[in-house]
């Protein structure tokens, strides 16, 4: 699908403008000069790896993953690669740095210096403290659940934002918090039994902690569990009973007299191309879902 490796090599080509610029691309070529002049042999490893990481990766990625069906969770998926290709290409701009470096002035160091650091910051400010729609996200799961509730988690953007929020700024830290995709490691096993004593785990099988939802229930009376939306699908192929409650599905295993919930807050405008991708897209189906109960 030559199409679609034009499309990824795009994305490819617009990822290595916007983390590396100009000036990170300018210095990679001083590199290569300077080290065709100096070290062959590591230059061709680097040249390698640039090849292997991009190529192999272009050729693979446009193949397997369709770009028309969703182009914005394609891309949100294929960046994660391209810090390998920019890998080598961060090395190249090392050894340019070193090259201008060494028959240059102090001062004139310091510049560049300056503008490899400053310049990525001033094109492309980062507002994370105050804006972050994740931890948003995972506040509103909090929010929408009581004190004591399973927060089932599903996605690792989710899981990242719950962690620090429970472990770091102590947020959320009378929820239980659970990940089903460690089920089954026998440490996280443990750090759940130890960080929740008084939530009864069920015994771990072969293939480690049950998903069983009604288990879970049946062993902690009193405590609901909760889904975050990217898990709806799976939720309901098992307990098609389950209602919504706020922004999440509260797992039911008999008819309830409830109304589907409005609480949805606006999401704040969302970065292209990132984890919050994710976010947007299980958002969505969520409505949906809402849209059909009522």
């Amino acid at each position: 699908d030559l199409a679609a490796f034009k499309t990824h090599a795009g994305w490819l080509l617009s990822s290595i403008m916007t983390h590396g610029g100009p000036v990170a691309t300018g210095l990679a070529a001083i590199g290569a000069a300077a080290m065709w002049k100096k070290d062959r042999r590591e230059l061709v490893a680097w040249s390698l790896w640039l090849a292997a990481a991009a190529g192999v990766f272009l050729v693979f990625s446009s193949q397997q993953m369709p770009v028309g069906v969703d182009p914005a969770y394609a891309r949100a998926v294929a960046i994660r690669f391209h810090l390998l290709p920019l890998t080598a290409l961060f090395a190249l701009a090392g050894f340019g740095a070193e090259a201008l470096a060494a028959g240059a002035r102090p001062g004139a160091v310091r510049v560049l210096l300056a503008a490899v650091v400053l310049v990525p910051i001033l094109r492309h400010p980062l507002s994370l403290a105050k804006d972050n729609p994740l931890r948003d996200h995972v506040r509103a799961m909090i929010r929408d659940s009581a004190p004591g509730d399973f927060l089932v988690l599903g996605g690792d953007d989710t899981i990242f934002a719950a962690l620090e929020m429970s472990l770091v700024s102590g947020e959320g830290s009378d929820r239980v918090f659970l990940c089903p995709t460690m089920f089954s490691f026998a440490p996280y096993q443990r750090r759940l039994a130890a960080t929740y004593p008084g939530v009864v785990l069920p015994p771990a099988g072969p293939g480690g902690l049950t998903t069983d939802w009604a288990l879970w229930k049946k062993l902690n009376p009193g405590r609901a569990v909760l889904a975050e939306p990217s898990l709806l699908g799976p939720v309901l192929a098992d307990f098609p009973l389950s209602v919504p409650q706020g922004g999440l599905i509260r797992v039911e295993t008999r008819a309830v007299k409830k109304g589907a919930s409005t609480g949805l807050e606006p999401l704040p405008p969302l970065r292209e191309w990132t984890q919050e991708v994710y976010l947007l897209r299980t958002r969505e189906s969520l409505e949906r879902w809402l849209g059909e109960a009522r």
